[in-house]
């Protein structure tokens, strides 16, 4: 993973391929992903290195058993309930954004509150 198409790959650079394939491994939990995405700075080059190409062969995996059942799935089902379960995620990801920000413009207005 030292070298991409020829090209030495920056610490930074392996931060965010790292952090990509993790935020998109299915195999990982909720919790799990963030607790690697916020690690991955303090990782060593070597730990990097390795994890990427972990994540990024199990990530390929996956995409291909994916790729297999959509490729079997002749009246549409496995598809449909793939499209509902990306449509309900994404409704729920709207949710939690504006519950946390609703939160946290009554946060702040406490805190305003507290200071007159």
């Amino acid at each position: 993973m030292n070298q991409k198409m020829g090209k030495k790959v920056s610490r930074k650079e392996k931060i965010e391929i790292f952090k990509k394939e993790v935020k998109r491994c299915l195999l990982l939990d909720k919790q799990d992903r963030k607790y690697w995405v916020d690690a991955a700075d303090t990782l060593s080059e070597k730990e990097l290195d390795d994890l990427i190409k972990v994540v990024s062969e199990k990530n390929k995996k996956m995409d291909h058993y994916i790729t297999l059942a959509l490729m079997n799935d002749e009246d549409g089902k496995i598809l449909k309930e793939l499209k509902q379960t990306i449509k309900e995620t994404k409704k729920n990801i709207v949710s939690s954004k504006e519950e946390e920000e609703k939160v946290e413009a009554e946060e702040e207005l406490i805190e305003k509150l507290k200071k007159i």
